[in-house]
């Protein structure tokens, strides 16, 4: 996934009004070219235009471009919106690499508790609201972990298991970030939620 940050395609208006779709800028085919692998071509679509493309560690994501930039608008980050998009490495070296290389991301290191590094990922020096660490479970698969905003970490967890999900990291409180966990729905989908500080 690539937060705030345009991909490939998008719709224009000629001169009769009609939409029409722009050069595409590269950043698709180079992400095929930095050692990463594109899935789906630039595809046009009802909203814009995405194409699905893969690191080099494996991590699937899409990249998207609203069909009107000029309206477009971030998703919320509110109650129930994205809080956070996080890429979960298992060569986070060549991945970091990756996102510069091919889509012009950049990187502040953060050090984490248990000795490793966090890297906050960035644009134009600013936050694009995500971040990539070596994933902490050699078991799992390079993967983007989505985390949700919630009002209560506890009740949610409580009413997806009513549900037929099931937690798969028990809550904890992170200073400085607020009370986080994860949890997979009835199909082995897994996202995390995070109730703000």
């Amino acid at each position: 996934m690539e937060p705030r940050h345009p991909a490939d395609g998008g719709r224009q208006r000629d001169d009769a009004g009609q939409q029409r779709h722009p050069p595409r800028p590269p950043r698709t085919a180079a992400c095929g070219s930095n050692a990463g692998v594109v899935l789906i071509p630039p595809t046009d679509i009802a909203p814009g235009s995405y194409s699905v493309v893969q690191s080099p560690s494996g991590a699937v994501c899409c990249l998207f471009r609203e069909i009107d930039e000029a309206t477009a608008e971030d998703a919320p980050n509110d109650v129930g919106g994205v809080a956070w998009v996080e890429l979960n490495s298992t060569d986070i070296t060549a991945d970091i690499a990756w996102l510069e290389a091919a889509l012009g991301i950049t990187y502040k290191e953060m050090p984490m508790p248990d000795g490793g590094t966090y890297y906050l990922l960035e644009s134009g020096g600013e936050s694009i609201g995500a971040g990539a660490m070596t994933t902490p479970n050699e078991n799992v698969p390079a993967c983007w972990m989505i985390w949700f905003s919630v009002t209560s970490v506890d009740e949610t967890l409580q009413r997806a298991a009513n549900n037929g999900g099931a937690t798969v990291m028990p809550p904890m409180d992170m200073p400085g970030v607020g009370r986080l966990a994860a949890i997979s729905d009835s199909t082995g989908g897994v996202f995390g939620i995070i109730q703000g500080e």
